[in-house]
């Protein structure tokens, strides 16, 4: 991966636990660093307890040796929508497997982290955050068999990646919601000064991004991938996330495209019409720095 023009982060957002963003030029946040809970004494013996628990899933789950993104392990989970299907759905597996992902996700520390990364999330993007659950809970109310994967995180779906040594190549995660944030924990044994970073292709910046720590970012707009780590070492990765099918079937009215457009023309040009305006009124989402603690108070998520 070349990465000559990049600037490198070396980032104390893990070690101080200081909480760092990335903005773009109208001061609107693109993407979180938070790093660590707060005030988690035990967040290491967390995290190696959640690595434990993907170790033993690993050795346990019947997968490919490979992925079209690295030559990592990986499997995904939840709920999702596209692909030719005609209504969203829970991702299937086949029986073993599914049995042991079932008990790698209602492990207590694997549902810790992913509320720790569904929090992080309400707290730098509130407004994202808001509409996410109000879309997601209509749907969850229209289709009853489709269900939260943690009980405590928004994101409705999430990626495995296994290793040995988890590292993707550059991509953009083109499935995913446009606007949206995914959620990224690092996990393993490795140098994070050595391999590991993480690369932010338009932003032209490589970020360290040490084991137990999560950064969030919108991986359907910013192409992204990682540093390869040293021999020897170890690397896996989980990932929350959410297909951008899912609030596009909300918002025609819990059709396809195809559907809506045959059912209903009027109503589907109406909204194919306003495109332009909605790509406007999504970037809104984005708070801004300045407005980032009454946007918290406004969506209700602090007093």
């Amino acid at each position: 991966m070349d990465c000559e023009g990049f600037r490198c982060l070396e980032m104390g957002w893990n070690t101080s636990r200081t909480p760092t963003v990335i903005t773009e030029k109208k001061d609107r946040l693109l993407a979180a660093l938070p790093g660590r809970l707060f005030n988690a004494v035990k967040w290491p013996d967390i995290i190696r307890r959640v690595q434990l628990a993907m170790e033993r899933a690993n050795a346990a789950l019947r997968l490919p040796a490979g992925n079209r993104r690295g030559r990592y392990r990986s499997v995904a989970v939840g709920v999702s929508f596209g692909n030719g299907s005609k209504h969203p759905g829970m991702l299937s597996q086949e029986e073993w497997n599914r049995l042991v992902l079932e008990e790698l996700m209602t492990d207590p520390d694997v549902q810790l982290v992913a509320s720790f990364a569904s929090s992080c999330f309400a707290l730098y993007a509130p407004k994202l955050f808001t509409e996410y659950r109000a879309t997601l809970g209509q749907l969850y109310a229209e289709y009853t068999m489709l269900r939260q994967i943690f009980p405590n995180s928004v994101f409705p779906a999430v990626s495995f990646n296994f290793g040995p040594e988890a590292c993707t190549v550059l991509h953009v995660d083109n499935s995913n919601r446009a606007i949206g944030w995914c959620s990224i924990l690092a996990l393993g044994d490795f140098d994070p000064t050595q391999g590991g970073h993480i690369v932010l292709e338009e932003l032209r910046l490589v970020i360290e991004f040490p084991p137990g720590s999560t950064i969030l970012i919108p991986s359907a707009l910013c192409r992204h991938g990682n540093m390869p780590i040293q021999k020897g070492e170890t690397r896996m990765v989980m990932t929350q996330y959410a297909a951008g099918g899912l609030f596009r079937y909300v918002d025609y009215g819990y059709h396809t495209k195809k559907e809506l457009r045959e059912l209903d023309p009027e109503r589907f040009e109406g909204i194919e019409a306003k495109q332009e305006s909605r790509w406007v009124e999504q970037m809104s989402l984005f708070s801004t720095v300045d407005h980032l603690h009454a946007d918290r108070i406004a969506c209700d998520l602090i007093k």
